[in-house]
């Protein structure tokens, strides 16, 4: 099994901070453990993983999701040392956390009820005529779009007025939804329906001062839903959720938005997720 100090170790030494045969220094591990621990919670998968507090503790998480543990927790603790996340770090990090959500993220088809009325005239009796036409239910209308390990900056012009997440997302999965990687969602059944919408953040300052962060859910350009704001400090990151249920109508579509309450110094969405079902 896995112990925090190999996942910490591993990850400082794709920074280029140091060698995984020089034991963990004390601020190395205080900083290891609490940025593990922020990440995990923030990605909100079912990994089975279970909080950490020292560095022999295990990672309880399935062997198949520790590179992208280590990978996305390396861009994460660089700037904190001094550490380099260049072009290919920033990609593994994305790419390993793509792959974890492939086996961790499972959507099975749709069922309809037993107790389904079928309608008059759709019975055996009229299955073998060959005006009957039969009616195939729809696949369930979901999506999902995540983003990791981003660095782009997300400008910020005016305090209090929020803006569109900058980065680049991945389209995870998407069941009669569209799905881009500028983050938006598009609802594409004619039928009109009310869908429950989850939005995470982990939002880091892209400068220092502490700042007072808020994330807000738009449909089609307009702000309809934020969370209660949450604080970002040098060595903090925002965490932002937000549940709603929406109605959405063909061709409707979603987007995470956020703002910075306190002044217009730009944001960096670190790592998000915006799920529909």
């Amino acid at each position: 099994m896995t112990t925090a100090s190999e996942v910490i170790t591993a990850a400082l030494g794709l920074t280029l901070t140091r060698s995984g045969d020089i034991p963990l220094e004390a601020n190395e591990t205080e900083q290891g453990l609490f940025q593990l621990n922020n990440m995990m919670s923030s990605w909100s998968l079912a990994l089975g993983y279970t909080k950490v507090s020292s560095t022999s503790d295990t990672i309880t998480t399935p062997d198949y999701a520790i590179d992208a543990i280590v990978q996305n927790l390396a861009v994460r603790l660089a700037p904190a040392f001094g550490g380099m996340v260049d072009a290919d770090l920033r990609e593994n990090a994305r790419q390993s956390k793509k792959d974890m959500l492939k086996q961790a993220v499972k959507i099975g088809p749709a069922k309809m009820p037993r107790t389904l009325p079928r309608g008059t005239g759709n019975t055996r009796a009229f299955r073998d005529s060959r005006y009957y036409q039969p009616v195939i239910p729809a696949a369930a209308t979901d999506g999902l779009l995540t983003m990791s390990s981003n660095t782009t900056e997300t400008t910020i012009t005016t305090a209090s007025v929020p803006v569109l997440v900058s980065g680049s997302w991945d389209v995870v999965s998407t069941h009669q939804m569209d799905g881009t990687t500028a983050g938006r969602l598009t609802y594409l059944p004619e039928e009109a329906a009310r869908v429950e919408v989850i939005a995470k953040a982990t939002v880091l300052m892209a400068s220092s001062g502490s700042k007072v962060i808020t994330g807000f859910l738009a449909k089609n350009g307009e702000v309809i839903a934020a969370n209660g704001s949450s604080s970002a400090t040098d060595s903090l990151a925002a965490e932002i959720e937000i549940p709603w249920k929406v109605e959405m109508s063909q061709n409707d579509y979603l987007e995470l938005w956020v703002s910075n309450t306190s002044d217009a110094v730009n944001l960096i969405v670190s790592d998000a997720e915006l799920r529909i079902n």
